[in-house]
């Protein structure tokens, strides 16, 4: 059994849950190689996803990592902090300090870039992880309200 990384992190779970990548042990013979090249119909959501994820990486939006996609079935920008807040209260200041700090500019920039406007309240979801503890969710932003897993 040979060890591959394979990346869970660029995708939303049935649970709604966003996961974080993993190394995980796998048969390589298991892991079928994609085809790079298959022609492949990217939606508004994945470019703008695309472009935010640039954009608070320019930024620097957070001291914590981030990662940013777009989920086809909920059809909402997912972001994703990485940070060290076990507590609520904590991840929830660090959310909002990144909302305060860093929406503004994605918003401007989308709307400039695009010619639409970006509804955090309805098109961006905010996950906060513990990454001292295996990304564990601690806080969620979703539809204008917080919600603790």
């Amino acid at each position: 059994m040979k060890v591959g990384l394979v990346l869970l992190g660029m995708a939303v779970g049935l649970t709604g849950t966003f996961c974080a990548p993993h190394v995980v042990a796998q048969d390589k013979k298991a892991i079928s190689k994609p085809v790079l090249s298959k022609p492949h119909t990217a939606v508004l959501g994945e470019m703008i996803a695309s472009t935010v994820s640039g954009v608070l990486a320019t930024a620097k939006a957070s001291d914590s990592p981030l990662t940013v996609a777009y989920d086809r079935g909920s059809e909402k920008v997912v972001i994703v902090m990485m940070g060290t807040h076990g507590s609520v209260d904590g991840a929830k200041a660090a959310c909002e300090t990144f909302r305060k700090n860093a929406m503004p500019l994605v918003e401007g920039v989308i709307s400039a870039q695009y010619g639409v406007d970006l509804d955090e309240q309805s098109q961006v979801v905010l996950v906060y992880q513990n990454r001292s503890k295996a990304n564990a969710e601690v806080i969620r932003r979703e539809n204008g309200q917080y919600l603790v897993k």
